[in-house]
């Protein structure tokens, strides 16, 4: 492996993604990504404890400069009340020590600043070796029925992807990750489906955990909207299967409105305790959604009923001028 060129690490725009990507393309054809960035993430470390101990001895030596310095100062000084012809000098000597110091912290900050970048460019080494090992058994992962370690393992392979940027080695990486937070959504939500409409509190809120870790809340509430829909339809539904064709449905209204509302409180209460933090999105959604669906048949409805009341005074009219003729 070729020697890592420090200068790089001084650059005011150091770039450690750049870096990685100019490092992984000099890598030689016989090693393998793993071996490669094992080795150079290696070597980075044991640089950046050497640039630690430079630091270290360099900080101890100014540290050792200024009570020397100072005591020098204190001498001179003391001269100076003796023998006023040196005062130019002694002035001198003290401007000498202050840009040396101010030299001196210069050049510290300057070594700080590259073990800081070659610390990020470790890390990010690092990252994109723990990728290379996710991408390699994930398969495995999936094979199994831990589904909270498919979501944790799928976490971190997005931040892994996050972190290393447009590795050529990684450049199909988020269609792989995307694919398989698809499959793992399909495997999620039909047992999400009925842990909601069964008001199962433990599964509901472990398999939600599972779709929000992977990004996929929409899936959530998509589950959420349409198995807590059912209840609700059902009771939109009584008007046509227990209250008869002949029933009014202005009359009927009333008693809808009393069911979804308390329906409604209970969700309320159930979904706060679940979802503390998307209840409120979670419920609106589920209102909206009610409403939509029952608009052209509420509309029917009253139409019908409307239409009902003009004939009932139709008839009324007819008869009451029968009536008057008579």
């Amino acid at each position: 492996m070729s020697v890592i060129d420090l200068a790089k690490f001084s650059e005011e725009d150091f770039d450690p993604k750049a870096w990685i990507n100019g490092a992984c393309a000099n890598r030689p054809a016989d090693d393998t990504l793993e071996k490669y960035l094992s080795e150079l993430e290696i070597k980075l470390q044991l640089l950046a404890e050497d640039i630690s101990v430079s630091l270290e001895d360099h900080s101890r030596q100014a540290l050792q400069r200024i009570p020397r310095a100072l005591g020098e100062v204190g001498r001179v000084k003391e001269d100076g009340l003796k023998l006023q012809a040196n005062t130019q000098s002694i002035v001198q000597k003290l401007v000498d020590a202050e840009q040396t110091s101010a030299r001196s912290v210069e050049m510290l900050a300057s070594v700080d600043a590259v073990k800081r970048r070659m610390e990020g460019a470790r890390d990010t080494m690092r990252e994109a070796s723990g990728l290379a090992e996710l991408m390699d058994s994930v398969e495995e992962v999936f094979a199994g029925s831990d589904l909270k370690l498919m979501a944790n393992t799928l976490a971190k392979m997005r931040r892994g992807l996050k972190v290393v940027g447009s590795v050529p080695e990684f450049q199909y990486g988020h269609e792989r990750v995307a694919s398989l937070e698809d499959r793992l959504e399909a495997m999620v939500s039909p047992a999400l489906y009925d842990a909601l409409y069964a008001h199962d509190s433990q599964q509901a809120q472990e398999l939600s955990d599972i779709l929000v870790a992977i990004g996929r809340y929409s899936a959530l509430e998509r589950q959420y909207t349409t198995s807590r829909l059912r209840p609700l339809m059902e009771v939109w539904e009584q008007y046509d299967t227990a209250t008869g064709s002949n029933a009014s449905f202005v009359a009927w209204l009333p008693s809808f409105y009393d069911a979804i509302l308390l329906q409604f409180q209970q969700e309320s209460r159930w979904c706060a305790s679940v979802f503390p933090e998307h209840h409120s999105e979670l419920l609106v959604q589920l209102v909206t959604t009610l409403l939509k669906k029952i608009f052209e048949g509420y509309k029917k409805r009253l139409q019908d009923s409307l239409a009902e009341v003009q004939v009932m005074a139709a008839e009324t009219e007819e008869d009451y001028q029968a009536a008057a003729a008579a």
